[in-house]
């Protein structure tokens, strides 16, 4: 819908500026993650080459039996990563003590439990 209200805006001020055309194009996708920053989005419709950074959607739930761990759930995943590697990269962040956690990531059927932190 963005993309169309752009082109819309592009028919109907054939002079306007990337700039005028990125107020119709806020970067938001059908598909499940997000987007984080607008600086490759405009890179991309300014030169027709940019580097756009997906996020996985996540969500902290609290530990079942437990009143003060909670654990990151990453909830969707973006187009075409795979959650093996995902779940692996994780591990080894883990292994390197970049990400604190108590234990290993687990992985559930609809999503996956990538770190249980104490709050």
């Amino acid at each position: 819908m963005e993309v169309i209200d752009a082109t819309i805006r592009l028919i109907g001020e054939p002079a306007c500026t990337i700039e005028d055309l990125m107020l119709d194009v806020k970067g938001r996708i059908s598909h499940s993650s997000m987007i984080y920053g607008r600086a490759g989005i405009y890179q991309a419709y300014k030169t027709g080459r940019g580097s756009i950074i997906m996020r996985c959607r996540t969500e902290i739930e609290k530990v079942q039996g437990s009143n003060d761990r909670e654990q990151i759930v990453v909830t969707e995943l973006p187009y075409q990563v795979n959650k093996a590697r995902l779940h692996a990269k994780i591990g080894e962040l883990m292994r390197d003590k970049r990400i604190e956690a108590s234990r290993k990531p687990a992985t559930r059927a609809t999503a996956t439990a990538c770190a249980s932190c104490s709050s």
